[in-house]
C-alpha cells in the first residue's frame, strides 16, 4: 500500500487504529459513515487542486482498505428463500393457531395471500409506524380495493418503490373455483369483518393500521409454529411470486408488469429461485 502524498496518512492511521478495537458489526455501522465524511473532505481537496491549476485526484490516491463504506466491493448473495404455494398454505393453517383471535387470523391470512399473488412489498400494505399517520396514505387503502360483480379483484397500488410520484398501478385478479387458494374469497371474507372507515386496508379491530414490525413479528411466529426452517423474510412473498410465475412460463413482460419492474430492466430475474419452487400446489 503506497500513498502519493504522505500527509494523507493523518486521515488513515487514526481510523486504522480505531478499527482494531471494534467488532465487525460496529465497523460496518461506523466506518460506512466515517468514510462518507472522508469522501466529502477529499472532494473538497480535489476542488482546491483544481482551482490552483493542477489536477490531483485525492479520492483515487487515498487508499481505503477494509472499511470502505462508500462502495460495496463484494456483492452479498441474497439468501432469502421464496414463499412457495405449499409454504403459503402452511402459513394459512398456522395462522388459525398462532394469532390472538379470529379477526387477526382472517386479516393475516388475507395479508399473506394478497402479498403473494400481487408481488407486494411490505411497504406497500404496512405502515412504517403507527405514531406518524402522515405516511398512512402511502399504503394500500380500502378505497383501492374493488370487487366486480363477476368476481374480479381490482387492486390499485397507489405508491411503490418505483412509483414515488403516486401514479398508481392497477392489478386484476380473477376468482378461483377453489376457495382455499382463492385470494378474492379471502378478501371478501376479510372485508365483511373489517371495521368501517377508510384508511389503510389492513388494520386491527381497534382501527390502528398494521405496521411493518407487527407483520414481520407475526410472520416469524407462524413460521416457527409451522416448523418452517427456510430463511423466509417479508420480501419472500415477492420472491416467491416471481419464481412461481417464471416456473409456470408466464412471459417476462407480464411478470414485470405484475411486479412493477421496468420493461427495460431484468431486475426481476434476481428474484427467481427455480430449484426451490414446489409445483405440487397451484394457486391463482
Amino acid at each position: 500500500m503506497t500513498f502519493a502524498y504522505p500527509w494523507l496518512l493523518f486521515l488513515y492511521i487514526p481510523l486504522k487504529i480505531f478499527q482494531s478495537f471494534l467488532g465487525s458489526r460496529m465497523q460496518f455501522f461506523l466506518f460506512g459513515r466515517i468514510n462518507l465524511l472522508l469522501v466529502v473532505l477529499l472532494q473538497s481537496l480535489n476542488q482546491f487542486y483544481y482551482y490552483r491549476g493542477s489536477y490531483f485526484d485525492c479520492i483515487q490516491t487515498f487508499y481505503f482498505y477494509k472499511f470502505d463504506g462508500t462502495k460495496n466491493k463484494a456483492h452479498r448473495p441474497d439468501i432469502r428463500c421464496p414463499i412457495t404455494p405449499s409454504i403459503l398454505l402452511k402459513l394459512m393453517n398456522a395462522a388459525q393457531f398462532g394469532c390472538t383471535n379470529k379477526y387477526e387470523t382472517i386479516m393475516f391470512q388475507c395479508c399473506f395471500h394478497l402479498a403473494f399473488c400481487c408481488f407486494l412489498r411490505v411497504s406497500e400494505f404496512c405502515v412504517p409506524s403507527k405514531r406518524n399517520n402522515q405516511d398512512w396514505n402511502r399504503v394500500i387503502a380500502l378505497s383501492d380495493i374493488h370487487i366486480t360483480d363477476d368476481g374480479e379483484l381490482q387492486l390499485n397500488i397507489r405508491m411503490s418503490k418505483t412509483d414515488q410520484s403516486g401514479k398508481g398501478t392497477l392489478l386484476c385478479l380473477k376468482k378461483s373455483t377453489t376457495s382455499q387458494t382463492c385470494v378474492v374469497s379471502r378478501m371478501e371474507r376479510y372485508l365483511e369483518i373489517r371495521p368501517p372507515g377508510d384508511g389503510p386496508l389492513f388494520k386491527h379491530y381497534d382501527h390502528l393500521p398494521l405496521s411493518k414490525y407487527e407483520f414481520s413479528a407475526v410472520l416469524r411466529r407462524l413460521l416457527l409454529h409451522a416448523g418452517i426452517k427456510e430463511n423466509i423474510k417479508t420480501h419472500s412473498f415477492r420472491i416467491g411470486a416471481a419464481s412461481w410465475c417464471y416456473a409456470n412460463n408466464i412471459p417476462d413482460s407480464q411478470i414485470k408488469d405484475m411486479g412493477r419492474w421496468s420493461q427495460s430492466s431484468n431486475s426481476h430475474k434476481l428474484y427467481i429461485r427455480l430449484p426451490r419452487i414446489d409445483m405440487s400446489v397451484i394457486t391463482t
